[in-house]
Parts: structure tokens; sequence; C-alpha cells
């Protein structure tokens, strides 16, 4: 800092999670900062009480290497050295790909100034993240203290090519990829049995990975029972002639259970047309 000797030409330690004291300024939360944002804090807090146009410069003598985390349905997660700028896909190809039971959202869980809303936000990965450094700066002139802040991204859109959720990582991200639940198909089906929810899946695509109905089914009789409050459990109906005209059928949550129901009049008819095949056939000797 020209013109202020107490502030010329210090050397200090910035530690990965803390602050820097300086010499009339005080503490300053440095953690996450880059040198011209550090800049910036500096001579905003000089300008406040001390200077009228105080002239600042902050410089990197020495770089410590720095890392983020991959944790979840990754084939080697871990801690990635942040040895140059990482984006997210990037992280994710360190961390061997994803896992065969990979879910179809990825989180980055990153620590910034605490403000009075939450630490969960709306709006785009993208502009999240760029309001969050718009609040590093403001929260560090103020001294507030940090917290997490969660960010959702649609892996299957960034899996896909979706430069904008292609998020730049920061020092200290953990990015967590959750496993994929499962669901149930029973009933009138031809496979039933439990399926690893590996992305947006419907009621009616739950059906085809089951082997389609058996021709006993009863088609109007289709019902998707799901976790509600409590221990109760929201039961859905459909039926499968609509679903064939085009009706859509909603996406299926980790936990669901749907089930076919059996007509009981095919059930009779095919029962009927079994006993002619099978008695004629059994009259009749081959030859």
């Amino acid at each position: 800092v020209f013109d202020a000797p107490e502030l010329s030409g210090l050397k200090l330690r910035i530690p990965l999670a803390g602050s820097v004291t300086l010499p009339l300024i005080g503490d300053i939360p440095s953690a996450g900062l880059t040198p011209a944002a550090l800049q910036r804090v500096v001579r905003a807090r000089l300008q406040q009480d001390y200077m009228h146009d105080p002239q600042v410069s902050v410089f990197v003598l020495e770089a410590k290497s720095q890392s983020s985390s991959v944790v979840g349905a990754v084939r080697t997660g871990g801690i990635l050295a942040m040895t140059t700028r990482l984006r997210l896909a990037d992280a994710l190809a360190m961390a061997g790909g994803l896992a065969d039971d990979a879910g179809h959202t990825v989180y980055v869980i990153r620590h910034v100034p605490r403000t009075s809303g939450s630490a969960r936000e709306n709006g785009p990965p993208t502009q999240l993240v760029a309001a969050a450094t718009d609040r590093a700066m403001d929260a560090v002139l103020e001294g507030v203290s940090m917290q997490k802040i969660m960010t959702t991204v649609d892996l299957d859109a960034l899996v896909a090519g979706a430069d904008e959720l292609n998020l730049p990582l920061q020092a200290g991200d953990v990015i967590n990829v959750p496993r994929a639940g499962a669901y149930y198909v029973g009933g009138d089906v031809e496979h039933g049995g439990t399926f690893p929810l590996k992305g947006r899946v419907t009621v009616a695509q739950a059906i085809v990975a089951a082997g389609g109905v058996k021709d006993t089914a009863d088609w109007t009789d289709v019902r998707l029972y799901r976790a509600g409050a409590g221990e109760k459990r929201e039961i859905s109906r459909f039926n499968l002639k609509d679903v064939e005209k085009g009706t859509p059928t909603p996406e299926i949550q980790p936990d669901d259970v749907i089930i076919v129901g059996r007509s009981g009049l095919k059930t009779v008819l095919y029962g009927i047309r079994d006993f002619f095949h099978f008695g004629v056939g059994a009259a009749v000797p081959i030859q």
C-alpha cells in the first residue's frame, strides 16, 4: 500500500479456511478470494476509515496446491489436486467417471459467506455460482462468517453437453453424486422385481423395463404407490389404454412401487383356451 508504511511490503500466508490480520484494518476473511478480490477488500477497508484514494497491490509469492473432493457414485472418488482451473466435468472425469448406479443429479457444495437468506437457492446453477461470488465480496467487507451453499446440477443434461452446467470449481468444493434409488414393478408383468433408478423413468417405461404386461393383465388397473406424509402411501391409478393413445405418465421416484392388476375375465378366458389347447394335444398321439 503506497503512503502507508505499516502496510507496505507485507508477506502473509493465507490459510485454506480463515482470515489474515492487517495493521489498521484488522481481520479480513480471505479464504477463496483471488488476489484481485483481496486487493479490492483491502482498498475498501482503507478508504472507509483511513485514506481517500488508497493504492493497493496484492501479489501471490507462492501458491500452495489446493484441492476439491468428489464423493458418491463415481468410480474412484476422493480428493483431487487442483493444479489448474477445473470445471465440474473435469472433476468427474478425474474421479474415473460415473458409477453404474449413479443418479441423475450432482450437487456442488461450496463455502460462501453467511447471509440472511437460506443456503439453498433457486435459479440456474451458473447464476447461483455468480451470485455466491458477488456475495463473497460483500460479506468479506462486512466481516460475515461462512456457510455452505449447495447447487444442484442436472447430470443428464451435463453429460449431454450443456456447457452452462459445467460449473467452474473452487478450492474446497465438494462434488457429491448421489447413488440412484430403486423402484419395484410387480403384479401381472413378465419380469417383475426391483430396478435401479438410473435416470428419468416414467411409469410406462418402468413397465416396459419389466418386460411388459402379461396377457392376463388388466390394462385399466395400474397403480403407483408412493411414500407420503408419515407412514401413509399415496396411490395413483393409470389406464394403459390411455397411455397407448398418448397420455403421459409421471416420472418414477426412488422407492416407488408399481403394481399391474390382473383381469379376472382374461384369466378365465385364457384358462379355457389353455385347457382346450393342452387337452386336445394330449388326446391326439404324436406320430
